[in-house]
């Protein structure tokens, strides 16, 4: 299950983890809108943008201790640290 601040039968793009990008009709800009709060599964309930950033952060630890080249798909990739 998860929750939603907006009504995804207006824009089914708030249902996207990060939400949807909107034009303000009031100050002309574009905005973030929208986008999964919070999961519910098996009884807990998941905050989305600490999820997200817990991912960020274990796939650059793994790119961290790769160093090096590597083969995904057929092409070579180096993975270097800034």
């Amino acid at each position: 299950m998860i929750i939603v601040d907006q009504n995804p039968l207006a824009n089914l793009k708030v249902l996207y983890p990060t939400g949807a990008m909107h034009l303000n009709d009031e100050t002309g800009k574009v905005e973030r809108i929208g986008g999964i709060k919070y999961t519910i599964k098996d009884g807990i309930v998941f905050d989305n943008k600490q999820l997200l950033a817990d991912v960020a952060a274990m796939v650059a630890k793994q790119k961290e201790a790769i160093k090096g080249s590597v083969t995904l798909q057929g092409i070579p990739t180096t993975y270097t640290t800034k």
